[in-house]
């Protein structure tokens, strides 16, 4: 945004088209880049109606059996990858619907060296972050790449930045410098007198 919002130099979203996550790519000094991801994963199976079902059918009609839950991961893992072979710093901000602390995305994620931010920042007493949790987990993350540094982070009370939402709003402020990197000054030698 403001600043940033000229640096944009690609934008795309899962090749499914299934809604699992869209990302924007940013451009600073040199050949520093950075790639936001903004992910949902959906819910462990409800019923019908529901996103898990849909993804099913998606797969079903490709004859590939496996849990949409799964294939996400899969694919999720392969494209972060994908960019930090390109050099890009990477910030997945995602509705995982999975125990941020342990799960099978945290398991996955930590192979490739993300971790949970603001659990990291703030320990594992993070909140429930959505309404309905009874477990008193989060379910959604910020996981950024190695070598990008977050100077704060942590969650807003329900309903405080989107209104009539079921989940918390997550935040990270990352500096600008972090974020796009910058030239040094030329160093100024002094003339002798």
């Amino acid at each position: 945004m403001n600043k940033a919002a000229h640096r944009a130099i690609a934008k795309g979203q899962a090749k499914t088209n299934l809604g699992r996550w869209s990302w924007i790519r940013y451009k600073g000094k040199g050949s520093q880049t950075l790639k936001i991801i903004v992910a949902y994963r959906p819910n462990p199976p409800q019923g019908p109606f529901t996103v898990y079902d849909q993804q099913n059918a998606y797969f079903n009609t490709l004859g590939r059996d496996i849990c949409p839950r799964q294939a996400f991961l899969l694919v999720l893992i392969k494209a972060i990858n994908s960019g930090l072979e390109k050099g890009d710093h990477i910030l997945l901000m995602m509705d995982g619907n999975s125990n941020m602390k342990n799960s099978d995305i945290v398991t996955a994620l930590q192979r490739i060296s993300l971790q949970e931010i603001i659990l990291q920042c703030h320990g594992l007493l993070g909140p429930a972050t959505h309404k309905r949790n009874s477990s008193n987990v989060p379910i959604n993350g910020i996981w950024p790449s190695p070598g990008l540094r977050i100077d704060k982070g942590g969650y807003f009370a329900y309903d405080e930045v989107i209104t009539n939402t079921e989940n918390r709003c997550l935040w990270v402020e990352i500096s600008y410098m972090m974020a796009f990197g910058h030239n040094m000054p030329p160093l100024s030698k002094r003339q002798p007198r």
